[in-house]
């Protein structure tokens, strides 16, 4: 776990302990066993360490998480939520510069969008870099609940207002104990909660890429109309 970073996006190499934060996950299973005379009584059994590093960039704004049932997940650090939020990405340079033109003929929302762009951008990078499929943890990664844009806390449940997906979630499921489970993926409205029992990974990683895709096109072809009407109407 310590060869390299554990962002799967950054390719950074651990070196030396004293550059980025380490982290030492300690798995805690609870266990109920029985005793003499009928009773029971819950034990909480400890297993091995698990050790992660984030280099010194992506330590800035992200964390490690864990969960009670054993997930391990990059997570985003609370700053990362601040007023001096940076875009996710280089990546996000051509975006950040339509955003902004449009910024300057109408403010309305923009810093939504850009939020929203942004997160769904960083979501496919994490994809494509084989983040679904990197075993950091005692249980599988699930698609989104574990993704580094999701910013509930540790232990703490959805729905999460703070949620870029909340908004791609059907209204009368955004109360669900996951919203993000019951985004309609494609044309046939597959939802992760109806794929998990019946497809592949494989299978349900492709409808993930090619829905962000699509969205990712929406939102920046949106923000492209959105400056030729102000030019127009200039």
């Amino acid at each position: 776990m310590l060869s390299k970073c554990a962002n799967p996006v950054c390719g950074a190499k651990f070196q030396y302990l004293h550059l980025g934060r380490l982290f030492a996950i300690e798995y805690r299973n609870n266990k109920r066993e029985y005793a003499w005379g009928g009773s029971t009584e819950l034990r909480q059994k400890s297993d091995r360490l698990r050790y992660f590093w984030l280099c010194s960039a992506c330590c800035q704004s992200m964390t490690i998480q864990v969960s009670r049932a054993g997930r391990v997940r990059i997570a985003p650090a609370d700053s990362a939520y601040g007023p001096g939020q940076s875009e996710a990405s280089e990546g996000l340079r051509e975006q950040g510069e339509l955003l902004s033109r449009s910024d300057r003929a109408c403010e309305c929302n923009t810093r939504n969008v850009k939020h929203a762009l942004g997160a769904l951008v960083k979501e496919l990078e994490f994809l494509e870099s084989g983040g679904y499929r990197q075993p950091m943890g005692w249980a599988p990664v699930l698609i989104f609940e574990d993704s580094p844009i999701c910013p509930k806390h540790s232990f703490s449940s959805c729905p999460n207002t703070r949620c870029v997906l909340l908004d791609f979630v059907p209204v009368e499921q955004r109360a669900a104990s996951v919203p993000c489970q019951h985004i309609r993926l494609n044309d046939a409205g597959e939802t992760l909660c109806m794929m998990y029992p019946t497809k592949t990974m494989n299978e349900i990683e492709n409808v993930i890429r090619e829905w962000l895709r699509t969205r990712i096109a929406e939102i920046k072809q949106s923000a492209r109309s959105e400056v030729a009407k102000q030019a127009d109407s200039a």
